[in-house]
């Protein structure tokens, strides 16, 4: 299977398993491709520049080592034109166009958490 990590998920993963600990066997499973997009990595990179997060300096290193990493193609900016507009978050928007470019299933948290 392959699946793309949101950003909730991914910070959970390094920092506090316990919210995604019924289901980090998709993650563990070696059979699986688990990637994480650029769009992740751009926003943590935003959150953490103006200073709404704190990560050690070797996060990003670790995230290329242990995942990989799905870059931005113009087809899925041209793909966020079939969306609605539930919500206007543009990283979740181009998650949501990425894994339906790519078909990828999405490792989604369920929970709000502001980063």
């Amino acid at each position: 299977m392959r699946v793309q990590l949101d950003t909730h998920v991914l910070l959970w993963w390094y920092f506090d398993p316990v919210k995604i600990q019924d289901s980090a066997s998709i993650i563990r499973d070696k059979d699986n491709l688990v990637l994480v997009s650029d769009v992740v990595i751009w926003e943590l990179v935003l959150k953490s520049s103006n200073g709404k997060l704190r990560l050690p300096k070797t996060f990003f290193k670790v995230v290329e080592k242990d995942f990989v990493i799905l870059p931005i193609k113009t087809s899925h900016i041209y793909r966020m034109r079939e969306l609605s507009l539930i919500h206007r978050d543009p990283f979740g928007r181009m998650l949501v166009a990425q894994c339906m470019e790519e078909n990828i299933q999405s490792y989604r948290s369920t929970v709000k958490f502001k980063i």
